[in-house]
């Protein structure tokens, strides 16, 4: 019980950070952990990240927002649909063995890490823009807005992901938004997808193995203190780092931490 308090508490403040740096879910961080190291049911795991995500994505864009880096308007269909979607994302994920969704959310955690550390996200954004192969929904913003939102929201509800990272390269690719700006815009709109997540994974009638609905509930609360604490302190650093700076903090990190989770499968 107090190791997967101490697990819980490392796994809710990391996530936070990761949210707070780059706008990326806290389920890269939480449900891995929790699952890989906790032994939580993968479904409930992925509740308790989407809660967590609610929180920490709102302290973030709090701190974007006061640096002016938040900007609704454009990217409001991608925030409906990706809301709307999430909850169907949500009950399809009842109908997936537990041990493949922990194996999942694993080796996503792995391949952010990497992404992370081969190329700074702007430069890969600006790169994809100069190629024009997107040109076909950059011409047509709301087609795109609702045709992605819907595909994120699906995404976030199934695997627990507030579908942060994927926000921001619409926001950016597609609609046009700089940088920092869709970073913080996408923490804004992560918090309705992991909200509409959150809820359907704890209405959704489920029965988790070894776990009440009390103990649920105390390590969400645990995840989202603590989630909190790492999302203020990180955004606060990100709204005056250097892009190569966070994305190498944050790759390096979920290489280490995906590398060992999907090792200890193995094992």
């Amino acid at each position: 019980m107090l190791m997967n308090l101490i697990i819980a508490i490392i796994a809710g403040w990391g996530a936070g950070v990761v949210t707070g740096l780059v706008g990326a879910s806290a389920a890269v961080i939480i449900t891995p952990m929790l699952v890989t190291f906790a032994g939580f049911d993968p479904f409930i795991a992925i509740g308790i990240a989407l809660a967590t995500d609610v929180f920490a994505s709102g302290i973030s864009a709090y701190t974007y927002s006061k640096h002016g880096n938040i900007e609704v308007k454009k990217g409001m269909y991608l925030a409906i649909f990706a809301f709307i979607f999430a909850i169907v994302g949500s009950y399809l994920s009842t109908f997936i063995e537990s041990s493949s969704l922990g194996n999942t959310s694993a080796l996503i955690t792995l391949l952010m890490g990497i992404r992370f550390l081969r190329k700074p996200l702007n430069e890969s954004v600006a790169k994809m823009k100069e190629s024009n192969k997107f040109k076909f929904f950059q011409e047509r913003p709301v087609f795109s807005s609702i045709f992605f939102g819907s595909i994120i929201g699906i995404i976030c509800g199934f695997v627990g992901a507030g579908g942060g990272i994927m926000i921001l390269l619409i926001l950016s690719l597609i609609l046009g938004y700089e940088m920092k700006t869709a970073i913080g815009t996408s923490v804004l709109i992560m918090i309705f997808t992991a909200f509409a997540g959150a809820v359907a994974h704890f209405a959704i009638p489920y029965e988790a193995v070894g776990m009440d609905t009390t103990t649920q509930l105390m390590y969400t609360a645990v995840c989202v203190v603590t989630g909190l604490i790492g999302a203020k302190m990180a955004a606060k650093f990100a709204n005056f780092a250097s892009e190569e700076k966070l994305n190498k903090v944050v790759g390096v990190t979920l290489t280490i931490l995906g590398a060992v989770m999907v090792i200890q499968k193995w094992i």
